[in-house]
């Protein structure tokens, strides 16, 4: 081409300096059809990117001057963050009528989450499931709105832990997600990143705000990726932890089709950076881009499987005691779908919390004496239930992870119901065990996550080549499986964490990334 086509980016300088954009904007450099030059004097550290883009406007251009003194430009790309003058960025659209990459007039609506949410449903884009809590004040309660233990309830739409709940504003990012108390309870906080940090977890935070108005959805598991939904154009949109061939080479075309479209049809594969292939396992050798077998096969490896062990953990302990007292005995019928001759365990909070209440109605106030007594079998049984009682007083709360009461029966009697003349079996003993301990301890998370982080690199050799890259980039199809057992969730989250670099606390790890199965 004789003449390039020169690009503008009329957008503020944090969004020019970030990562994300540089990344896609080398690309678009590599295939020297766009004119690149600096323009404005109003940048201090672009230095490094002048060869990145055609026209860049900056702050001080954008910010102070009038739009006819704005460098003209055969394309643009515009859009808003914080402090961006959309209106003005649609003024000199109107004067200069560049092709426009990106509408601007829609994008106000981003301000309001709820009309964002509105517009999506008006084209048919599927949304999580949601609910709208609407305060005309802060802190003013609403008739509509339930919270409980492990969930809220909006106009009777109910959304189980973990859920996520964001302001109806727009330009707040403080994004909470909160967890059940089966994963440990707590809460994470999502927001703008802060050097290398955009996320805190919150251990002891476990009611919802209420000092605005918010939208209340459902969790969507990602598999520990932080996955964003990217559009490029009208018809191609991506969910993955960005890709920046595939947007550069969109672009691409997009700005040829506008600008010159008789080289749209011959555009050449992106430019890309060959990774380096894997080393041959054992027994295998390389030919070409096949791994022949030992029996001259050509073989293909179709999965890992790693069966692993939970880390170092304190001694399991439990306390086993026969029960008759109907107040105990009713948790079955309540927790077992009505079937009493079933048995039930009982680990979330709101069933412990039952199993609590109950104990502390049937231990003595004072401690039985045993020779005055006479009763050894009812001092031993007093004294189980009180032992009960203080396990599950610790800590203060439930974590509804390192706890279990089972509740199973062994004699039942047939009763009449009230108002009723068929028999119904009903409990009138069982045998109540509770399980406590077997906590992984600290040396224990740190094994898991070592284990996981050598697992990646002598299974998938090759910094940023091997599993990361097949996990983020080509949705790779990992899964983890743990038991119900408070220690093996844990051990697989710590694994999980370090054989996916991650970081934060193992909560998170766990709801996103761990099935209990």
């Amino acid at each position: 081409m004789e003449e390039k086509i020169s690009v503008g980016l009329c957008v503020l300088e944090k969004k020019v300096l970030s990562a994300p954009m540089t990344e896609i904007l080398n690309r678009l450099r590599l295939f020297g059809e766009f004119e690149f030059m600096l323009i404005s004097d109003g940048f201090s550290e672009l230095h490094n990117i002048q060869q990145l883009l055609s026209v860049i406007f900056g702050d001080k251009v954008i910010l102070k001057e009038p739009v006819e003194s704005w460098p003209i430009c055969d394309c643009l790309i515009a859009f808003y963050s914080s402090g961006y003058p959309l209106k003005k960025a649609e003024t000199y659209v109107s004067l200069r009528k560049p092709f426009l990459v990106n509408a601007l007039e829609q994008q106000h609506l981003l301000h309001d989450r709820r009309k964002v949410y509105e517009h999506l449903e008006m084209f048919g884009i599927p949304v999580p499931r949601y609910a709208l809590v609407n305060r005309e004040s802060p802190y003013k309660e609403l008739d509509y709105f339930i919270e409980e233990e492990d969930f809220v309830e909006v106009h009777g739409n109910r959304f189980l832990k973990p859920f996520v709940e964001k302001p109806v504003d727009g330009d707040n990012h403080s994004i909470m997600i909160y967890y059940p108390s089966s994963a440990g309870d707590g809460m994470k906080e999502l927001f703008r990143k802060v050097g290398n940090r955009s996320s805190e977890f919150h251990p002891d935070v476990r009611r919802v705000r209420r000092e605005g108005s918010y939208i209340y959805e459902e969790f969507m598991p990602t598999g520990g990726t932080n996955v964003k939904v990217y559009t490029v154009g009208p018809e191609y949109a991506h969910a993955e932890a960005r890709y920046s061939d595939d947007a550069a080479c969109i672009l691409r075309k997009m700005l040829l089709d506008a600008k010159a479209p008789h080289l749209s049809s011959t555009i050449p594969p992106v430019p890309r950076n060959e990774n380096k292939p894997l080393q041959p396992s054992e027994g295998l050798t390389r030919q070409g881009s096949e791994i022949i077998g030992s029996f001259g096969q050509s073989e293909e490896l179709r999965c890992v499987i790693a069966i692993i062990h939970h880390g170092d953990r304190t001694p399991k302990q439990k306390v086993k005691l026969k029960v008759t007292e109907e107040r105990l005995l009713n948790l079955m019928p309540k927790y077992n779908g009505g079937k009493p001759i079933s048995e039930i365990k009982l680990k979330s909070a709101v069933q412990l919390q039952d199993v609590l209440d109950a104990t502390r109605m049937l231990v003595p106030r004072a401690r039985p004496d045993r020779e005055s007594d006479g009763e050894a079998e009812d001092f031993e049984h007093a004294e189980k239930l009180r032992q009960v009682k203080a396990v599950l007083e610790e800590g203060g709360h439930f974590s509804g992870i390192y706890w279990k009461v089972q509740l199973q029966p062994l004699q039942w009697v047939k009763v009449l119901e009230p108002n009723n003349e068929v028999e119904q079996e009903k409990p009138s003993e069982a045998l109540m065990v509770l399980k406590y301990g077997g906590v992984l301890t600290h040396a224990g998370s740190k094994q898991a996550e070592e284990l996981g982080r050598c697992f990646r690199n002598n299974i998938y050799p090759g910094e940023g080549t091997g599993l990361l890259r097949l996990h983020s980039t080509y949705c790779h199809d990992l899964k983890i499986y743990s038991s119900d057992e408070g220690r093996v969730q844990m051990s697989a989250a710590a694994f999980a964490k370090g054989l996916l670099d991650l970081e934060g606390q193992l909560t998170p790890i766990l709801v996103s990334l761990v099935s209990k199965d």
